[in-house]
């Protein structure tokens, strides 16, 4: 059955499993979901330009 696509909003915390979440909302973004990540600049494993 189809679905219709949604809108996420990420705020991953200091220690949370950004790695294996990132890999899920690429694949979210790639159906359709629209992505929004909101993490402080000083995350070194949180890319902007990753999603």
């Amino acid at each position: 059955s189809p679905a219709a696509a949604g809108r996420l909003l990420v705020i991953p915390m200091e220690g949370s499993h950004w790695l294996s979440m990132k890999k899920v909302l690429v694949e979210l973004s790639k159906r359709g979901h629209e992505i929004v990540v909101i993490a402080p600049d000083n995350k070194i494993l949180i890319d902007s330009s990753d999603v």
